[in-house]
Order: structure tokens, then C-alpha cells, then sequence
């Protein structure tokens, strides 16, 4: 059963004064966690209402009471030290009898356990007083003195009882006040933890409500840049789209330029040679994509349907690209061609996928993307009999 800690500090039982038989009883109800459940409330308040004397107490009261033993367990066995200590600092209501018990020179839980262990031991010392020893008590006990009649006069002081004698009267008046105001102050204390938790209560609540907003803030703000970010990727990819049949062009035009400016001036023979070397980039170029198939039989359908011939229709970047690889990139992007008619887009060694979000540059919304080999694809897609590749990219741009 949990201890209570506060029966060995005198400072901590005078903090409660006749109020303590309540934190008795809570200190036997609570768990091993010093934390206290409902049913065990309401059975104390019952245990409560059969003492000889009236004790005030309600489901917070109890509450508090057990917060006190809880803090008072937590910080005897090193648990949070820092947070009681700061606690005790600003006087916490919660932390005051465990200020008093530290005052007591008990720092320690092991102390508690001990002082425990001995009055649990001076408990079984002390025999039951058997008859013979009431006996020889009773004979040892001394005579009451004779009361013997004053012959004097009786005074009218001696006629008062202690009830109408003033001094009487205000010595109990006083004790009765020193009762009733120390019972205020914990009245008092408990009011003032209520109102620091609901304090506590509202700050989160306003902290909670202004982290909402600024939730609700990011999100909006995320939102946006996601928009940004589709709108910049869309023109990014038109400006290279443009980018690269500007430099067609450009090389298309070059070879008629440079022999333009050779005829005007004869005396720079290189530029007749820049001009055929341009020439003949172009057609060893053009002699690559050439290899290319232009036609091939579709037999990957697997669903009855007849077999049927598709046209190949090869966009600028996929030309561009594919011009510009090396023959073992060439070979592999002719092979995976052949292997996609042969066998259809569904096929595991293609590793087909539909539909890429964001969508790759110079590719439509509705295409599908199959391996060439490992770190690169190729997008294309098949519309009625032709089937289109728009791109070669690299598998970490996509």
C-alpha cells in the first residue's frame, strides 16, 4: 500500500492540522501510481462522514490531496526534481506540505521506508496489557485528594462557569478563529490551484487556437506555391520545347548562312568548310534516326483483336536525344521498340507506367513511360494506328 509520507514530518502534519485524518485516507485509497480514481473518492467522503468529527471535503479537495502525495513521491525518488523545485519556488499550492516535510530534514524516500519500518516495529514491540497488569495499575494509581469545604465565603468569580468567564470565553473564541482561518487558507489555497489550472486551461486553448490558424495559414500558403510550382514546370517545359526547335532551325539555317557570308567574302576559305562540316553532322544525324523502325506489326494486343501495322511517329527530343546517344543506348532504344509491338505495353521487362504526374517535359498528359534500360525511359504513346515517342529521359527526371 503507498505510503504517506507527511505522518513523519511534524511540520507537515501541523501544515494540516485537523483536516489530517483526510490525507490518511487518501494516502490508503490511491494506487501505486499515488493517483486516485472516482469509486475511490466517493468512499472516502463516505469514511469521512462517519468521524466524530466533520471534515469538509469534495472530489477536487481530494483531487488536490492526492496531487500533494504525488508530488511528494515523485520528488523523494528523483523524478522531475527540476519542475517541483520550480514549483516550489513560486510557492505552489500542490508543493507546500512536501516544503515542510523537506524542512524536516526527509529528502529521501528511503527515509520514509525507514521511518516506516520503525514505527511499524514499535507497533509490535508494545505487549497487550493483560488483567494482573490492569490489576496493578489500577493499585498504583493513585487516591484522589479529599475535597475538603472552604470556609470562606463564596466569591462571585467562583459561582461563574468556564463558559461566562470573559477570559475563558476568549481564550476558546480565539482557538476557535485559529481553526476556522487556518481551514480558510486551505480553502483559500484550493481556490487559488483551481483558478491557476483553469488559467493554465485557457492559455492552451488560445495556444491551440492560434496554432490552428497558423496551420490553416501553411496550408494555404503550400497550396499556392504547389500551383506556382505546376504553372513554372508548364512554361518550363514550352520554353525548352521552343529552345530546341529554335536550335533546329538554327542548324538547319546555318550550312545556307555560312555560304552566304563565303560567297561574300571569298578570302575566308573556312567558311565553305564550316558550312560542308555542318552538312555533314546533319546527315550523319539524320542516317541515325533513320535506323529507327518506321513500321512494325502490333502483336501485343493479347485480347482477340486482329493484328494491325503502326506507323512510328518520332518528336524532336526523342530524335535530338536518341541522335546524340551511343550506339549501346541506340541499340537498346530500337531493341525495347521492337519488344513493345512484339509483346505489348503490359509486359514486366518494359515496366510500363501510365499517366506520370507531373507530366515530363515535351510529353502530353495522357502517355506512358517504358524502361530502354536501367536509369533510363522513354515516353511515348499509341493513338489509333500510330504509335508516338515524344522522349528519352533520364528515370531521376521524372
Amino acid at each position: 500500500m503507498p505510503l504517506n509520507p507527511f505522518r513523519f514530518s511534524e511540520k507537515a502534519r501541523t501544515y494540516y492540522g485537523r483536516v489530517f485524518p483526510r490525507i490518511e485516507l487518501v494516502a490508503a485509497h490511491i494506487d501505486e501510481e499515488y493517483s486516485i480514481s472516482a469509486a475511490a473518492r466517493e468512499e472516502i467522503m463516505r469514511d469521512l462522514a462517519k468521524l466524530p468529527k466533520k471534515i469538509a471535503a469534495s472530489a477536487s479537495t481530494l483531487g488536490n490531496d492526492a496531487a500533494q502525495l504525488r508530488a511528494a513521491y515523485a520528488h523523494l525518488n528523483g523524478r522531475d526534481r527540476e519542475k517541483w523545485e520550480e514549483m516550489m519556488a513560486h510557492d505552489h499550492a500542490i508543493t507546500r506540505p512536501l516544503k515542510r516535510l523537506l524542512k524536516d530534514g526527509i529528502t529521501t524516500w528511503e527515509q520514509v521506508k525507514e521511518r516506516a519500518t520503525a514505527q511499524q516495529r514499535l507497533n509490535e514491540q508494545e505487549p497487550p496489557l493483560d488483567d494482573s497488569t490492569a490489576r496493578e495499575t489500577e493499585q498504583e494509581t493513585p487516591p484522589e485528594p479529599v475535597q475538603y469545604d472552604d470556609p470562606r465565603p463564596a466569591s462571585p468569580m467562583d459561582e461563574r462557569s468556564s463558559t461566562t468567564h470573559p477570559f475563558l470565553f476568549l481564550k476558546a473564541l480565539a482557538s476557535a478563529s485559529a481553526t476556522v482561518l487556518g481551514e480558510l487558507g486551505r480553502v483559500a489555497e484550493e481556490v487559488t490551484y483551481l483558478l491557476d489550472a483553469r488559467a493554465r486551461d485557457q492559455r492552451l486553448l488560445v495556444r491551440q487556437s492560434e496554432l490552428e490558424t497558423r496551420n490553416a495559414q501553411l496550408t494555404e500558403q503550400i497550396a499556392l506555391l504547389e500551383e506556382t510550382r505546376r504553372t513554372t514546370q508548364k512554361r518550363l517545359a514550352g520554353a525548352e520545347h521552343r529552345i530546341q526547335i529554335l536550335t533546329q532551325q538554327v542548324k538547319e539555317l546555318a550550312p545556307r548562312r555560312l555560304e552566304e557570308l563565303a560567297e561574300l567574302f571569298p578570302s575566308i576559305p573556312a567558311l565553305f568548310k564550316c558550312a560542308d562540316d555542318i552538312r555533314e553532322e546533319m546527315r550523319k544525324r539524320e542516317d541515325i534516326v533513320n535506323s529507327l523502325p518506321t513500321k512494325l506489326l502490333w502483336l501485343g494486343n493479347h485480347d482477340g483483336k486482329p493484328k494491325e501495322m503502326v506507323s512510328m511517329v518520332y518528336h524532336p527530343p526523342f530524335k535530338a536525344y536518341f541522335s546524340d546517344a551511343d550506339h549501346e543506348i541506340r541499340e537498346a532504344v530500337i531493341k525495347q521498340i521492337h519488344f513493345l509491338c512484339e509483346e505489348g505495353p503490359h509486359h514486366k521487362s518494359l515496366d510500363t507506367k501510365r499517366n506520370k504526374n507531373p507530366t515530363p517535359p515535351h510529353t502530353p498528359d495522357e502517355h506512358m513511360y517504358i524502361r530502354i534500360k536501367i536509369g533510363l525511359r522513354a515516353t511515348c504513346s499509341k493513338e489509333g494506328s500510330e504509335l508516338h515517342f515524344y522522349n528519352i529521359i533520364p528515370r531521376g527526371d521524372l
